[in-house]
């Protein structure tokens, strides 16, 4: 199973953490994390550290992947989208690249028009509505 991570924030980087420690325990899939500059640079170099319970538990990983374009990417079987409402339009373009009709496109965002504005620039993929509104 590949699941890509696009935007390695908050909350891109906490789910991203926890999968790639699973995937990366089990071998049952591969993590891609899509990144911008010293972001994506620090999590090449030092990986990504997640500080749970007031710092009382760290989780270090390395992706399977960490880059700042769909195009070093195969398709995916899950997209995480998490990025910031500005960055939505190109992001959602750059998901059909790594997508096919059978990947699920799961957006983690606030707001209520998450869906239409993503839905309008997809071609591929089972989409399914914000769940963080």
């Amino acid at each position: 199973m590949n699941i890509c991570f696009f935007g390695v924030g908050g909350v891109g980087g906490y789910y991203g953490t926890l999968l790639s420690k699973y995937f990366n325990k089990t071998g049952k899939g591969n993590t891609y994390f899509v990144a911008r500059g010293k972001h994506k640079d620090a999590i090449i170099e030092k990986g990504l550290l997640l500080k749970k319970e007031g710092g009382k538990e760290e989780i270090l990983i390395k992706p399977h992947f960490c880059t700042d374009t769909v195009n070093d990417l195969p398709v995916c079987d899950i997209v995480v989208v998490s990025v910031k409402g500005y960055d939505l339009e190109n992001v959602t373009k750059d998901i059909d690249k790594i997508t096919d009709e059978n990947s699920i496109i799961l957006p983690l965002l606030n707001g209520s028009d998450i869906y239409d504005r993503m839905r309008q620039h997809l071609k591929n993929g089972i989409f399914y509505p914000p769940v963080c509104i």
